[in-house]
């Protein structure tokens, strides 16, 4: 994705934006966004909100 989504980074304690993030589906199928930090490189993950039906 090109788009930049900003997450908590749990290493720098501050919402920092994600590199190389890619949609993933949860194993309860739930959608979230997984990628590294752009400033450590630490994994990061943000849940996204549900679909509205």
């Amino acid at each position: 994705m090109s788009e930049k989504t900003e997450a908590y980074c749990v290493k720098c304690k501050a919402k920092r934006p994600m590199k190389d993030n890619q949609k993933v589906t949860m194993k309860n199928g739930r959608d979230a966004m997984q990628g590294k930090c752009e400033t450590c490189g630490t994994g990061m993950y943000k849940i996204l909100a549900k679909a509205k039906v």
